[in-house]
């Protein structure tokens, strides 16, 4: 089984790499818990009431305009990551409605870790599911898909073990962090 993470007993941060560059140009300390199975929401404190009612921890320096790199560390190792740190894409990655600019962006279910290496090139589709701008419809929830059991085919909220999952909901900057448990 998982266990209830202390962001004050570990580093966790999210850092944000501005116009291609390689060293982060915001960090931020996430602070509080995050309990198993469940979603830790940071989002910037201007946001709409949609993201502000189910934040759990705010700043209004949590900028994101779609061709920013945005990494989750712990104690200093990459888990998860959207962009490329080092290039600038222009406008965004992807395209169309599974891109990083104007959209709201979903991490796929059968994706259960994060992508650590945030040098690599880097397209939305291969982990992502792409929606309209504003999309908050499940907005704190993650779903991951599991491993067919009896001849079963089903989906439920339970990860796999050892990861952390980025979320981004659209140019608000908004993260999700999701603490996977075991799967029984």
């Amino acid at each position: 089984m998982g266990s209830t993470v202390d962001f004050g007993s570990d580093t966790y941060a999210i850092e944000i790499y501005a116009n291609g560059s390689e060293t982060p140009s915001y960090s931020l300390n996430l602070t509080g818990m995050l309990a198993e199975n469940s979603a830790f929401v940071v989002g910037n404190s201007r946001a709409g009431e949609s993201i502000l009612s189910v934040a759990n921890q705010l700043s209004g320096s949590l900028n994101f305009n779609g061709d920013d790199a945005v990494v989750l560390m712990h104690n200093g190792s990459i888990l998860d990551r959207i962009g490329q740190v080092g290039f600038d894409p222009g406008a965004e990655w992807g395209a169309g409605v599974t891109s990083t600019q104007d959209n709201t962006l979903r991490r796929r279910q059968d994706i259960v870790l994060g992508d650590v290496n945030a040098m690599n090139s880097f397209d939305p589709v291969m982990q992502w599911t792409g929606y309209a701008q504003n999309s908050f419809s499940d907005l704190g929830q993650h779903s991951v898909y599991t491993a067919p059991t009896n001849d079963d085919l089903q989906a439920v909220s339970v990860p796999a073990p050892g990861s952390l999952i980025l979320m981004l909901v659209g140019m608000l900057g908004l993260l999700v962090a999701k603490r996977p448990i075991a799967a029984a």
